[in-house]
This record gives C-alpha cells, structure tokens and sequence, in this order.
C-alpha cells in the first residue's frame, strides 16, 4: 500500500481519527438523541436548503444556527471522484459516470431515528417541491437523483442548476447525524456553465459550520488541478481527499509526486485522506491545527 511506500506519512487506525470528522451526537449516549434534537437538526437544514438558492439578503440572521451543525461539502475538479467518497461516507450512491455527472447541489441529510427510511425530494426555487419518492432501502436512489436532476435541468433550461436542490434524507438506529453535500465539479471551459459551477460552490463552502472536503485526483501533479486557484482565493476550512491513489506505482516519479502533494496540503488542510483501494488512510494534522 501507499503507507509503506511513502514514509509512514498516513494512518490507517480511524477509531483514532480527529472528532472533527465524526458526526454530531456521535459521542452522546443513544438516548441523547432525542426528538428536540432531530428537531433542531430538522431546522438547520431547513435553513440550509432556502439559502442554498439565490442569496436572501438577511442571510447573516442564519449564520449562529447554521454553524451549530457542520456540513461537510465535496468540491474538487469533474471526474476527481466526489460522488465516490460521498458513497464511501454515506453509504449512499449517486450517479458517478461520465455521462451522469453532478448538474445540481445534492444534499445527503443522514440522522439518527429510530425508524429506518428514504427519502429523495427535489425543490425548486421558491422552495417548493418538484419531487418526492419515498424507498425502503438506499438501492432506487441513484435512479431517482438521475430523475431529479434532468426535471431541474427542463426546468431551468441550464446544463449546471443552481436553483434547484436535490435532498436525500436517510434515517436509521445506526447512522450518524452529519449532512454532507456533493457540488459538480470545476471543468476547464471559461463560459457561463464554468461560472454557474464557481459560484455554486462559492455559496456551499462560505457558509457557516462548513468544511469542505476537496477532492482531487493523487496520481496528478498537484499543481495542475482545476479548481486549485479557486480554493486558495477563499479561506475556508478544508480536508483535502486523494482518490485514485490505488493507480500510483512503486516508481520514483509516483513517489516524488505524491509527496509534493502531502507537504503542499499538509499546509493548507486540516487532514489528507487517500482513498487507496478499498482502505482509507490519513495524515496527521498540520502543525497549525495540533
């Protein structure tokens, strides 16, 4: 694996991983996780979904609250792997071919209840719902967010939707309380679909209680990534994600490149995470965050 071949820079223990990456609620006793707080979480997103639209303009009113409830948000360059991580973390899958990429903000609300479902919604711009399908497991899922991204597209009459918010609600004994968001990626054309794409993401990773998740591929030269100048013009709180680390080889320019990578994101990230195959590994905080 990666580990040996770079040094021992990652970890493989994620018992021991830092709680910043641990849902809310997680730490407190199961009876902790009551229906006053499921409503409070309810709330907050709520309040996510009318803001994740067009801007209202009392939107600092909400900032308090929505900082209450981390989201963690998946932003990075198209074909990086984004909905891949989402399904590793969530469990859920999302369209991930080339022919189905992400067109529209898709919010992954997981809760803890006592009762298992769920539940894809699509809402429009003035908050109403186009769509809503209810399923006894997460296996129609994919199919249904396909179904709501091409209504938002009809709807709009844009290849990248920006008013429109897909909502996959799932419940269950088991699951952690953490929302997560999957955003289409930054591609290499400068027109209006590019800049639909920027601002999205802009308007995702600037709220409050947000850190983003940046995904990039780790068998490219680290500064030729689309979306790099984009994160370094906006402060915000990141994890940096390497997917497709399992196509490095044992070759000096692999070594090389991938270790570049880990001294640049050891300084801008909290953590790296590299997705190697069917394991998941992590580096130690930077010095900044110890």
């Amino acid at each position: 694996g990666i580990n040996a071949e770079y040094g021992g820079r990652f970890h493989t223990n994620m018992a021991c991983a830092p709680r910043q990456i641990q849902g809310v609620g997680d730490m407190l006793p199961s009876s902790a996780c009551s229906q006053s707080v499921n409503a409070l979480l309810n709330s907050i997103d709520q309040v996510r979904v009318q803001l994740c639209g067009i801007q209202e303009h009392d939107q600092a009113f909400y900032e308090e609250l929505l900082a209450s409830l981390p989201q963690f948000v998946a932003c990075g360059p198209q074909s990086a792997g984004k909905s891949s991580v989402i399904r590793r973390i969530s469990g859920i899958s999302l369209p991930e071919a080339s022919t189905l990429c992400t067109r529209i903000a898709t919010v992954i609300q997981i809760r803890r209840e006592m009762e298992s479902s769920v539940q894809v919604s699509l809402i429009g711009p003035k908050g109403e719902k186009l769509l809503e399908e209810v399923f006894e497991d997460s296996a129609q899922v994919c199919e249904c967010v396909s179904k709501a991204q091409e209504i938002a597209r009809r709807s709009s009459e844009k290849k990248f939707v920006d008013d429109h918010t897909v909502i996959i609600r799932v419940c269950g004994p088991d699951r952690r309380n953490v929302t997560l968001v999957d955003l289409p990626g930054f591609h290499t054309a400068d027109d209006e679909d590019s800049k639909t794409v920027n601002a999205m993401v802009q308007r995702y990773i600037q709220m409050p209680g947000t850190l983003a998740l940046h995904v990039i591929k780790g068998d490219q030269d680290y500064g030729s990534l689309l979306g790099n100048d984009f994160m370094r013009q906006h402060s915000v709180s990141r994890v940096t994600v390497l997917t497709h680390c399992d196509n490095l080889k044992q070759i000096p320019a692999d070594k090389e490149r991938l270790s570049k990578t880990l001294d640049i994101t050891s300084n801008n990230s909290s953590l790296t995470f590299a997705v190697d195959g069917s394991c998941l590994l992590y580096t130690s905080p930077s010095p900044r965050d110890s």
